[in-house]
């Protein structure tokens, strides 16, 4: 067949044609129309045949994890332990799976209550095994293992008439089996947390008040073998030990002086602090360092007492009393830290809820690097079955019900942070 008369197109016109159209489309501008040497048939194909028509499928996306304590405070730079009891008498059974799941899925720290006590060594790899084993679940850096009390006040039950030598030994054989659970970690990792000393400064008098006179009792061991270089000496002697066994502080592990009533401005705070600072300073010049490379951590007991509160508490602190004690532990510090946090005699779930927001907002916003609640997991309904002769040490904080299920007043706390956190930005 014929092609009918053509037009002409220039050259420019041709290839502007041609680059955005088809060679079909770009002769039918020229007025031509292509024609087909020969009709065209079906070759046989090299494309498998396929009986089964193949159907397309959407992936659907995955569901994201609800946010929890543990990723949300990891995120916003402030972790969340819990204690437990391991001897499975307490805050619900530590061998129960579903209770060893909540822990893993909702808290940075794990904090035994009785395994690094003498008698309760056995249960210590067990532990210590369940913390390493979940190191890598929401960050690469897992769950941090707390280890307490660490050189006690209480140690004098051990050693009531033993000789400045006896002491010192005991001292030295507890810190060195303390370190055994110690792992050096990758730069990722967030090391062990260890109480480097625990309630060493005691009243003589207390009254119910802030103020009172605080000393060192003779009853303390290590007051009678330190007297006030108590930090500094148990700090060199930690730190001589990690040392021998290969452990960098910082970077391994994190030495925290904790004691109890200092969540209020008291002379207690004020004494702390001067003996927090004293030791940076004078073990900085011992080892020729800056006392900002003497790493001392303070832990600030938080057991709140609404009533029944035994004779040696003083009342739960306003928030600002709260914020002006974590300010001052600040200056001397390098750490600060909530632990053994609990509310006990609360006149209702709403007081509880109230003082975990103080916690957390002043946590928060005057950069606590932690907090550890005392006996997060007990449930609603369950008595605490350490009760001291001064009465409960703990009550639940309505936060897991008897299966270790968040409750909606976990729900609350978490989704608080994220309004704290949002309210930041």
């Amino acid at each position: 067949m014929k092609n009918p008369k053509t037009t002409l197109l220039s050259r420019r016109d041709f290839l502007k044609l041609t680059g955005t159209a088809s060679l079909g489309l770009a002769l039918s501008a020229c007025g031509l129309t292509p024609v087909p040497t020969a009709t065209p048939r079906l070759t046989s194909t090299l494309i498998p045949t396929n009986t089964n028509t193949p159907t397309l499928t959407s992936t659907p996306s995955p569901t994201p994890e609800p946010p929890t304590l543990r990723s949300v405070g990891e995120r916003i730079g402030i972790l969340f332990g819990t204690t437990f009891d391991e001897t499975g008498d307490s805050n619900g059974d530590w061998y129960n799976p579903k209770f060893q799941e909540a822990v893993r899925i909702h808290f940075s720290i794990v904090m035994p209550e009785a395994s690094f006590l003498p008698p309760h060594y056995g249960y210590q790899k067990q532990m210590n095994a369940r913390a390493r084993k979940n190191r890598t679940r929401i960050s690469d850096a897992g769950q941090i293992l707390f280890i307490q009390p660490g050189l006690w006040s209480e140690d004098r039950l051990s050693l009531k008439n033993s000789s400045r030598e006896q002491i010192i030994d005991f001292a030295e054989k507890r810190v060195r089996h303390l370190f055994q659970f110690v792992e050096k970690v990758s730069t990722k990792a967030k090391p062990t947390y260890m109480y480097l000393l625990n309630e060493i400064f005691w009243e003589t008098d207390y009254k119910g008040g802030d103020e009172s006179d605080w000393f060192n009792a003779e009853e303390n061991p290590y007051f009678a073998v330190w007297g006030n270089r108590q930090i500094i000496e148990a700090y060199l002697m930690y730190t001589r030990i990690a040392k021998e066994m290969g452990l960098e502080i910082g970077k391994d592990y994190r030495l925290v002086y904790n004691d109890y009533n200092t969540y209020r401005p008291n002379a207690k705070v004020r004494k702390a602090a001067y003996e927090v600072d004293r030791a940076r300073t004078e073990i900085a010049k011992l080892q020729g360092i800056s006392p900002k490379d003497v790493l001392i951590d303070v832990g600030m007991q938080c057991r709140f007492w609404y009533s029944r509160r035994p004779w040696f508490a003083i009342p739960p602190p306003t928030e600002e009393q709260l914020r002006q004690v974590v300010r001052t532990f600040k200056q001397v510090a390098d750490r600060v830290h909530f632990t053994e946090a609990t509310v006990i005699g609360a006149n209702s779930q709403q007081q509880i809820m109230d003082t975990l927001r103080m916690l957390n907002r002043v946590a928060f916003e005057e950069g606590v690097a932690s907090t550890t609640y005392w006996k997060a997991m007990l449930p609603l309904g369950v008595k605490d079955p350490d009760i001291k002769s001064t009465g409960p040490t703990a009550e639940p904080l309505g936060l897991f019900d008897s299966q270790a299920r968040t409750t909606d007043a976990y729900d609350f706390v978490v989704r608080d942070l994220l309004e704290m956190s949002a309210a930041k930005k």
